[in-house]
């Protein structure tokens, strides 16, 4: 099955299943209790089964359910039980017309939902997979979350994502949680990024909170290309491709989507953060510790680049206790790359080689050591970049 949903609607029998809905004396009358019956028959023998639907039904089930229907033909969950019966009897093709007739007397019913969603998933109908998964996790109540990790599951598929574009547009009550559940680190993020491109694409919104989850777990896990995808084409492009003016040395051009833009200590020991008026990063550090005051992702081709940082005239610090670095984000140990740079008369700047074949993803990052003359200090970094050289 293309969709590559596991067998779950089964179990859900158990985890949907509620009680008697109709009982003695209410006005409904006898074909909902016969159909209430049945179901609760269903749930037990599933139950007594390890929560999978038995090869053969208990035949008090078709007593009950035949009873229902004819008293009470617009029943959904009766149509839906019938067409459970013809499956053990006939097959799942003669059963399909039955559950598809539960489903259009009633879009509430999960289980007629979760059936149609295996029978589609088996035919990989995708468009019919997710239509009907749809109406499963708006019904669905407390097994939503069950429901949404068969569908994260699903989501490994490729092919899953032009149908799922298409289904997100409507805003479905479940969509918020989905994008939590994908932007997850151990989730199928490739998938879940040219979801969310796609989306951007159709101006569909999504939650910051989102992006801020999808771009964090990207670069947590190494996908650093997608990050940059993601930032380029979604969350910065006018900043990320060039296209806004101004002197990006200064701190304060930089996004805020970190750690494309600069991420910012934040440490019992040290911490920094960019003054917007002056656009500076104002640094403390105290204690005998080696701190990280900012860093950020930067992409560098093959060449020679530009690495430099100027201090502002004002601060308490030695220059000596102050540096910045350019070291291989990349985990494979083969592109092992790191630079650091010293600070002389407020600047630090050196030239570096990017060899074709190694490193392309890098931390850039500005540091503070222990001073020798005070336990505490604090630093003004005016600029801080990299660029092209040609010496």
């Amino acid at each position: 099955m293309l969709l590559g949903l596991p067998l779950f609607w089964l179990s859900a029998v158990s985890a949907i299943g509620a009680s008697l809905p109709f009982g003695e004396g209410t006005w409904f009358g006898s074909g909902y209790r016969s159909a209430a019956a049945a179901e609760t028959l269903l749930r037990r023998q599933t139950a007594r089964n390890k929560n999978l639907l038995p090869k053969k039904l208990d035949p008090e089930i078709r007593s009950l359910s035949m009873r229902a229907f004819a008293i009470e033909p617009t029943n959904a969950e009766t149509v839906r039980m019938l067409g459970l019966l013809q499956v053990e009897k006939a097959g799942a093709a003669s059963a399909r017309k039955t559950m598809q007739l539960a489903s259009k007397i009633s879009r509430r019913d999960a289980l007629t939902s979760l059936w149609l969603v295996e029978d589609y998933g088996r035919q990989n109908n995708l468009e019919e997979v997710l239509k009907h998964l749809d109406y499963a996790l708006r019904t669905s109540g407390d097994s939503r979350s069950f429901l949404m990790a068969a569908l994260i599951q699903g989501m490994k598929q490729k092919e899953m994502v032009s149908p799922m574009r298409k289904l997100l547009v409507r805003q479905p009550p479940w969509e918020e949680q989905f994008w939590l559940s994908i932007s997850e680190a151990d989730s199928p993020l490739d998938n879940a990024l040219l979801l969310r491109v796609a989306e951007h694409k159709d101006r569909h919104p999504v939650p910051t909170l989102i992006d801020e989850r999808l771009l964090r777990n990207l670069v947590q896990t190494g996908n650093f290309a997608g990050a940059f995808r993601l930032y380029r084409e979604v969350l910065e492009p006018e900043i990320a491709n060039g296209r806004r003016k101004g002197d990006d040395r200064r701190f304060a051009q930089f996004s805020t989507w970190p750690p494309m833009g600069w991420q910012l200590a934040s440490e019992g020991t040290h911490s920094a953060w960019i003054n917007p008026e002056t656009g500076e990063l104002e640094a403390t550090l105290s204690g005998q510790v080696e701190a990280i005051f900012a860093r950020r992702l930067v992409e560098l081709a093959p060449g020679k680049y530009r690495v430099s940082a100027e201090l502002a005239a004002d601060g308490e610090v030695q220059e000596s206790a102050l540096h910045i670095a350019l070291e291989c984000a990349e985990a494979d140990t083969a592109k092992a790359f790191r630079t650091r740079v010293t600070f002389q008369n407020l600047k630090a700047t050196r030239v570096v080689d990017i060899p074709a074949g190694g490193c392309r993803y890098f931390w850039f990052d500005v540091n503070g050591s222990p001073s020798g003359r005070s336990s505490s200090y604090e630093a003004f970094f005016r600029s801080a970049s990299i660029v092209p050289s040609n010496g």
